[in-house]
């Protein structure tokens, strides 16, 4: 299976586009590119068109530009683990391995990465799960990686979420993707790669023997979110997690602002979950203030205010 991710820097439409290079010779559709010189693909509103420089990450005099159907950015030949070989984009310093394109993603120009799913989990599997984890009880933490493999592989195999062109994205809110190496320093080690390896084409299924979307944090507070399909359950070790209790200030004013309810008075939580301390998961809270109110959901309160979880309290409120 290969894997299409959606990735780096978004661009505007008409914008200068990202710059890619790499230290051997690439392709840009039908353009060639010399090794150590750049490219960088732009939308001109009907057509791709691409430009070049031989001054690599560092820009210089374009030439061009030069129209190309599908900017599909390969190179040469195979790079193996060399990460100077792979495909660089110069804006996020990130090397990756397998293909780049360009995409148009509603008003902006997305860059795609697509590669086979293994190659692709080594470059999260140890974003996501400290590889010197595999080194923990004489090599017996090497379960921990390779149960992060397996629910990293389930999760993006399950993932349709940017059809048709790309099944997931890099950040956190899909799950943490790299590359190959950033900035010229690889994110990729040999003990998650192990893991991978030993665990490969291996995923978790449901009753319906479907690929289950096998979400997975750092810290659940104590009990983890129901998945729909399964329940909640309680998790005594996230006791030793340094997000198992944190604290946030939020600004009266700008709440006020955000919700329009005139001068803020105080949050109201409606509804928890019921499982844990202080009630659980927030499911609504109300905004009160002098010319109104506004109820919305625990999950979207966090979105807007950059809160760890939906597990929270109020403290500390106005009189």
């Amino acid at each position: 299976m290969r894997l299409r991710s959606l990735e780096g820097p978004t661009d505007p439409l008409m914008s200068t586009g990202s710059w890619i290079t790499s230290a051997q010779s690439f392709m840009v559709g039908t353009v060639p590119v010399a090794k150590g010189a750049a490219a960088r693909v732009v939308w001109s509103g009907s057509t791709w068109q691409v430009f070049t420089t031989f001054h690599g990450c560092a820009a210089g005099n374009d030439y061009g530009p030069f129209t190309v159907t599908t900017p599909t950015v390969t190179t040469a030949t195979d790079p193996g683990d060399d990460t100077t070989r792979m495909l660089e984009i110069c804006a996020n310093g990130r090397s990756y391995r397998g293909t780049l394109r360009p995409v148009l993603h509603g008003t902006f120009v997305r860059m795609v990465n697509t590669l086979p799913m293994d190659s692709y989990l080594r470059g999260v599997v140890p974003r996501e799960s400290p590889a010197s984890w595999g080194d923990a009880g004489g090599g017996r933490g090497m379960a921990a990686l390779q149960a992060q493999a397996v629910a990293a592989r389930s999760y993006a195999q399950a993932e349709d979420r940017y059809p048709p062109y790309a099944k997931t994205c890099d950040t956190t809110a899909c799950q943490v993707y790299g590359g190959a190496a950033d900035e010229g320093v690889p994110i990729e080690d040999h003990r998650s790669d192990k893991a991978i390896a030993t665990t490969t084409g291996q995923v978790r299924l449901d009753a319906r023997n479907k690929v289950v979307r096998t979400e997975f944090s750092s810290s659940t507070g104590g009990w983890t979110a129901s998945g729909g399909l399964w329940p909640a359950v309680r998790d005594d070790g996230d006791s030793q997690s340094p997000l198992h209790t944190w604290t946030t200030k939020l600004d009266s004013a700008a709440l006020a602002g955000r919700y329009g309810v005139g001068t803020f008075q105080r949050l109201v939580v409606l509804a928890q979950n019921g499982l844990g301390a202080q009630g659980g998961r927030v499911k609504t809270i109300k905004i009160v203030g002098s010319t109104g109110s506004r109820t919305i959901s625990g999950s979207e309160f966090a979105y807007d205010w950059n809160l760890n979880s939906d597990w929270f309290f109020p403290v500390g409120q106005p009189k």
